[in-house]
């Protein structure tokens, strides 16, 4: 069973949308108060960034695929919670300009798992292209050619670094010809942090 599932059989809707924001609210005072990002103020909007991420999070929590019919959902039958939602498309500019927080509020909660002693690492291709087209010129000079389990691809990789509960603790996103070991070397410094068991593969 889902923890979502059991978190609901022992909350409404209602209450879950409680859970989330004071996690949430929390996490956004708590960063402000330490200047670990800024977020942009505007007179035109009425609800707060906690309101609208905690709409969202819960959104997908709850495995919603369309997003724009969840926040219609939400404004139509929770008003009572969230009386002053703006308009769809504003509500998606909003949220995608909060990619930096997304992740490091991703960073915050897996660090907060207890018991997390045993942790994998492991690296991802993210191609640009493959194939006989990364032959083709390219402005993107960050992306480069690399081997990978996909084969030759043009692009970059994702080095993760993930906790017992599945959830990211260290990432990097690097070049496609970046060395894994370099990269693991680098998320995993004895001297900064106390990750003491690690598995990964061979590579």
């Amino acid at each position: 069973m889902s923890s979502t599932r059991q978190l609901l059989e022992k909350h409404t809707l209602d209450d879950l949308f409680t859970l989330v924001y004071v996690i949430i609210d929390d996490y956004l005072k708590t960063s402000l108060q330490h200047a670990r990002f800024t977020l942009p103020v505007s007179s035109r909007q009425k609800t707060s960034y906690a309101e609208l991420m905690t709409i969202a999070l819960v959104g997908e929590s709850l495995d919603q695929a369309d997003a724009g019919a969840w926040f219609a959902i939400v404004k139509r039958d929770h008003a009572d919670a969230f009386p002053k939602l703006p308009d769809v498309t504003r509500y998606y500019r909003i949220t995608r300009k909060l990619e930096r927080v997304w992740a490091d509020l991703a960073l915050c909660l897996a660090n907060t798992v207890e018991d997390d002693t045993v942790y994998v690492v492991d690296s991802k291709p993210i191609p640009v292209c493959k194939g006989a087209r990364f032959r083709h010129p390219r402005a993107m000079t960050e992306a480069t050619r690399g081997f990978s389990t996909l084969g030759m691809v043009y692009g970059f990789k994702l080095h993760a670094v993930v906790n017992n509960a599945s959830m990211i603790v260290r990432f990097a996103v690097v070049a496609a010809n970046a060395a894994d070991v370099r990269v693991a070397r680098a998320l995993l410094n004895p001297l900064e942090d106390d990750l003491e068991r690690v598995l990964g593969d061979r590579a």
